[in-house]
């Protein structure tokens, strides 16, 4: 294989692994605010529940 089909492999190979990172940053952040929003709501509800 020529050296420039090489590199052209290894940038889509960068490029691919680049945005695997995205994603799975994208869905640690999804989690994350998951757990926040369940928090959140526990929070909410002992709050209603002092005020009762």
């Amino acid at each position: 294989m020529e050296k420039r089909e090489r590199d052209f492999l290894e940038a889509i190979q960068l490029i691919q692994k680049i945005f695997r990172k995205i994603r799975e940053r994208e869905l640690d952040l999804v989690a994350n605010q998951s757990k926040c929003m369940y928090n959140a709501n526990n929070i909410n509800n002992l709050t209603n529940k002092e005020q009762e």
